[in-house]
């Protein structure tokens, strides 16, 4: 089995994420169709569309999100790296109302992961998905801590 290395994604990850959040986008909406839709989106919490919708609709838009999110020392995302590509993310925010998060699902409780996707089903067999959970939770409580 090749490497998996879970780290912090950073700036340059960008891109990558984008492609990592469109693909978490078409198998959330394949799941839960009526999450998207529009009248629905407009009732969540500020009317805003998450990350994952704004991939889809306005990608410089979720470009400035992701930008903010991962600058910032109140949030992070987790991502699972294998042979250079990421095939797996997880947000974590210290913040309930974060910019960035995705705001068209609800959240549980600030300092606890919130999207979290692996692109392919094969790896949630291999630990990938425990492993930054594992990740995510350690970064809380080291923010707690300090």
């Amino acid at each position: 089995m090749d490497t998996i290395i879970i780290r912090r994604a950073i700036l340059q990850d960008i891109d990558a994420l984008i492609s990592l959040y469109i693909g978490f986008h078409q198998e959330f909406t394949a799941r839960h169709r009526d999450a998207f839709r529009e009248e629905n989106v407009s009732k969540q919490p500020g009317g805003k569309l998450g990350v994952v919708g704004l991939v889809v609709s306005r990608e410089a838009e979720a470009r400035r999100l992701l930008h903010l999110f991962l600058e910032s020392e109140q949030a992070t995302i987790f991502v699972a790296e294998r042979e250079g590509k990421l095939i797996g993310f997880v947000e974590v925010a210290m913040q309930q109302d974060h910019p960035g998060l995705l705001s068209a699902i609800q959240r549980s409780d600030p300092g606890y992961p919130g999207s979290f996707w692996l692109s392919d089903p094969s790896y949630r067999k291999q630990g990938v998905g425990r492993s930054l959970v594992i990740a995510a939770f350690r970064w809380v409580q080291e923010q707690k801590a300090s």
